[in-house]
């Protein structure tokens, strides 16, 4: 009977239909031990028979497989050597007793290396017909899968729940920044609607005072104009001698100073300027006001480099008042030897040093300059040194002993002080 009711209970799990266990339970009639265990065999769940001493008797080929062991490494060994966790061993046991079977419940196997391997297990007594206990059959399914599924599932959900608390926090900041950003767009509208409007007024003062400095230097050109035409008609007036020279000295040093006022300010771009050009118109004048013959050589050698205002117009000044003594010194050594002398001037720019050098020098005996020529100059050569060391924090030097020659040398202003200038 212990055999019908095994192949009862093996049909109940396996679900085999009335008809296999027929035949399974005829089949236990030609060889019961065999057809028995074949059939647990079969079952792809954990099955353990323990006798009623709670000896190991048998356990399935699933159970082994799943274990590491084989049956019979474990036979005839304590029920308490296949379970990790003896108390609730026991009371699973003491509860089969009782109520004729127990489970399911969570237990742990304990594998060949040692390791556990939980397991939902039932506990279920076996009896005879006359109630003789037989033994405990214990039978269950493995859980690790869906212990690993439902901790997963688990993790899942924490990283859900990260993740939303993220998203919320993340939109938070988003929230924040684009409020920021909406207010400081704002800001940034009203400071630039700001800045137009003092753009806006800024430039009709700047037009303003361009009209206004127009009309100031139309002016000073037709005043300064006046006065040369005023001393030109004195210079031709009846007076004595020194006289003369000395409106002739003064209408000179104000036709340079104007031909610089000129050419500084009547330009497009005021704030450099082209003082190549410049050299070479300021020459030419003193060119054709000291000499119509052009008894006077000039040579011009000068590189293309602007100059700022800021210290083009110290250096024309300086230059003229420079020119004056210069084209005197070669008229001199014309009718001292009545050779041609000639005027050389060089302006370059030395990119290693970053500094200006201007050059002039007279050829001919002028080593006999007459001092009466420095002399009446003095106070223009005076201005040129004060103009150069000073406004321009350069360096000139003079030589008359053997030739007449000047030499300027001054750094390139750097555009911040250019900018602060202006």
């Amino acid at each position: 009977m212990i055999h019908l009711f095994i192949y009862a209970f093996a049909a109940a799990l396996t679900g085999i239909s009335i008809y296999y266990l027929l035949t399974r339970y005829f089949l236990y009639l030609a060889g019961p031990s065999k057809v028995t265990m074949k059939v647990f065999d079969e079952l792809p769940q954990p099955v353990f028979f323990f006798d009623e001493k709670g000896l190991i008797r048998y356990c399935n080929t699933y159970s082994q497989k799943v274990l590491g062991f084989k049956q019979k490494d474990i036979l005839d060994l304590p029920m308490e050597t296949l379970f990790r966790k003896e108390d609730a061993l026991k009371a699973l046991t003491k509860q089969t007793s009782l109520a004729g079977a127990a489970g399911p419940e969570k237990l742990y196997l304990r594998s060949v290396d040692g390791s556990g391997i939980c397991f939902n297990l039932s506990f279920a007594e076996l009896k005879g017909a006359l109630g003789d206990y037989y033994g405990m059959l214990v039978y269950g399914e493995d859980v690790q899968e869906a212990e690993k599924l439902k901790a997963e599932l688990e993790r899942r959900e924490i990283n859900e729940r990260n993740l939303k608390a993220m998203s919320n926090s993340l939109e938070e900041v988003v929230a924040n920044r684009t409020e920021e950003l909406t207010r400081s767009i704002g800001e940034a509208r009203r400071e630039m609607n700001y800045r137009l409007i003092k753009e806006k007024e800024l430039r009709a003062t700047i037009e303003d005072m361009e009209i206004m400095l127009g009309e100031i230097h139309s002016r000073q050109k037709k005043n300064m104009k006046l006065i040369l035409n005023m001393l030109n008609a004195k210079k031709w007036r009846r007076t004595s001698k020194a006289q003369q020279h000395k409106t002739g000295i003064l209408y000179h040093r104000l036709k340079a100073i104007h031909m610089v006022y000129e050419h500084v300010f009547f330009q497009d771009h005021r704030e450099y300027v082209d003082f190549q050009t410049f050299i070479f118109d300021l020459t030419d004048k003193f060119h054709a006001m000291y000499c119509d013959d052009k008894s006077i050589e000039i040579s011009l050698s000068a590189e293309e480099h602007s100059l700022q205002v800021d210290q083009a117009f110290p250096l024309g000044l300086s230059l003229s008042e420079i020119m004056h003594v210069a084209f005197k010194a070669a008229m001199f050594g014309r009718k001292s030897n009545n050779n041609t002398p000639k005027i050389s001037v060089k302006y370059a720019f030395s990119q290693l040093h970053n500094r200006y050098n201007l050059e002039i020098n007279v050829s001919g005996d002028t080593k006999y300059l007459p001092e009466q020529i420095l002399a009446d100059n003095h106070s223009g050569l005076q201005l040129a040194k004060m103009l150069i060391g000073d406004q321009l924090n350069g360096k000139i030097s003079i030589f008359t002993q053997h030739a007449f020659s000047i030499q300027i040398s001054f750094a390139k202003l750097k555009e911040s002080l250019a900018w602060q200038l202006n």
